[in-house]
């Protein structure tokens, strides 16, 4: 018998089950930290010493890199009101670029005051020379100012193709999980752009990614008195074409059994065969059976649970048939809305980068229930595509909609944008009669002055809309972004030209707001 059909029979020992519930079978949605007695943040590893490693194995499409080209080992614990972090990462080249870090070999921690949290805070650490550079982002952060105290530090630590880094967060004690029964979300990624292929570019701790707009891509973590174990393996489940489903465990020991669970029932056993420290089982295991809209999947190694994955977050994979591009963030936002159903009768604002980036939205609204639904990059296509996920589900009272400003920069004319925007005029008026729809003028912008023509012959067709619709509201924003001499003001804009900054939304907020106001 060749090597290949000894693997194979040694391997697919499959045992199905059907009927068979263990009720001790719980979600692994929380990883509980031990809490330091003495920490300095020196890139010295002396005071971790009783503290135990995860691995970051995989990517989220479980691609992994080899132990000899990347390693990152992982250590989290709690130490007074600082969230505490060291990473023993071996890898061969160093790469640092402290303006966009995660196109260098950095390290990005996503924070989050609760796992399914909107608020989402992302701190990246770059060593260069010596020197450790943080960078903080933070996404729809309004009404978490106060979310960290302290410095936010990070050294590192290296020793030929070995750093050691630790980085150290200071949170409110507001939001502490040393006080009882709280809890923060976290996310730990190693990037790796010094690797060639995609699939060695970065590992995570949690089995999902894009942390970046979502908190459920993170680990619940709590605080536990003493030293606790932590989980030994891991896996990454894999969805391609909307069809197949693949799943790789790491960590399993040679022999061992294998266990995957729908919903808390055994669907499989299988038998490790894994043949290097670094390589996973890999296992198909496609069948009609499963949801992918509601079923989860747990996955035990021995007596052992090493990962739950609930397949609507399931990273996808696309070959045969075409991906389209916001689909992991819609998803985000309906799983989102499970865990947590926004009001009806709500202020619904969708649309493209200018309401993502909207930070202080509900603070300029204090009076309205506001559902936040904006996904950058977007335009009246996609947002027509979407609405019956995340439109028409809300049931708003109001809806404030600002696409176009993407349309015309990527050649869409004035009477496609306005007809798509038609078609969910339409749609809106045919499931939710009573809601109104206030239209956002696409703005100028300093690097799209030369498209200024278009915006106004697309912003003129979109004037004729409250004409023949009821409950359709027309918002001339563009205007007043002009002074009287008719040149745009540069004052209010950030620096990449396009987007605006505090003084370009306040002035939104007033036009809008006598909209509103106005009973239009």
């Amino acid at each position: 018998m060749n090597k290949s059909n000894f693997k194979l029979v040694f391997l697919f020992i499959l045992i199905l089950h059907t009927g068979c519930r263990n009720p001790s079978i719980d979600p692994i949605l929380q990883i509980n930290l031990p809490v330091l007695e003495r920490f300095e943040c020196d890139g010295n590893a002396e005071e971790w010493s009783k503290v135990e490693f995860f691995r970051l194995w995989a990517n989220p499409l479980g691609g992994y890199p080899d132990s000899s080209d990347l390693k990152a080992l992982l250590k989290v614990s709690w130490y007074k009101n600082n969230l505490v972090l060291l990473l023993d990462i071996h890898d061969q080249v160093l790469i640092s670029d402290t303006i966009n870090p995660w196109k260098s070999d950095a390290i990005e921690a996503f924070i989050s005051p609760f796992r399914g949290s909107e608020y989402i805070f992302q701190i990246s650490a770059v060593s260069l020379s010596g020197k450790d550079y943080i960078r903080i982002n933070k996404y729809n952060h309004e009404g978490y100012e106060s979310f960290f105290s302290g410095d936010i530090k990070s050294q590192t630590v290296i020793k030929g193709y070995r750093r050691i880094t630790e980085i150290k967060i200071g949170i409110s004690e507001d939001y502490s999980i040393v006080k009882p029964q709280r809890s923060l979300a976290l996310q730990v990624y190693v990037d790796d752009n010094d690797s060639a292929g995609s699939l060695t570019k970065q590992v995570v701790w949690y089995p999902v990614g894009q942390s970046y707009n979502s908190s459920c891509s993170m680990f619940s973590i709590g605080h536990v008195d003493g030293v606790k174990n932590n989980i030994a393996g891991t896996s990454r489940l894999v969805i391609t074409d909307n069809k197949k489903l693949s799943l790789f465990v790491f960590g399993a020991e040679r022999g061992k059994s294998i266990s995957i669970y729908r919903n808390k029932t055994l669907f499989a056993e299988y038998l490790s065969n894994h043949q290097c420290e670094f390589e996973p089982d890999s296992f198909d295991i496609s069948s009609p059976d499963w949801d992918i809209e509601n079923d989860s999947l747990f996955v035990f190694s021995g007596k052992d649970q090493i990962s739950f994955h609930e397949l609507f977050l399931a990273p996808r994979l696309y070959k045969t048939i075409e991906e389209k591009r916001f689909d992991r963030e819609i998803r985000n936002f309906v799983y989102r809305d499970r865990q947590s159903p926004p009001p009806e009768n709500a202020t619904l604002f969708i649309g493209s980068s200018s309401i993502v980036r909207w930070e202080t939205l509900k603070k300029d609204f204090p009076e309205l229930v506001i559902i936040k639904r904006g996904f950058g990059g977007s335009n009246s296509q996609e947002a027509l595509m979407y609405m019956n996920k995340i439109v028409l589900p809300y049931k708003p009272e109001r809806i404030v909609y600002y696409e176009g400003d993407n349309d015309v920069a990527i050649g869409i004319t004035p009477e496609e944008i306005q007809n798509n925007i038609e078609q969910f005029i339409d749609q809106v008026e045919i499931s939710l009669p009573q809601t109104k729809i206030y239209i956002l003028s696409p703005k100028p912008s300093i690097n799209r002055m030369h498209l200024w023509a278009i915006y106004q012959r697309t912003n003129a067709l979109l004037r004729e809309l409250p004409k023949k619709h009821e409950n359709v509201f027309f918002i001339d924003l563009a205007s007043a972004m002009f002074n009287d001499k008719g040149i745009l003001d540069k004052t209010l804009f950030v620096e990449d030209g396009i987007h605006l900054n505090e003084k370009g939304y306040a002035l939104w907020t007033k036009i809008l707001r006598n909209a509103l106001e106005s009973g239009k």
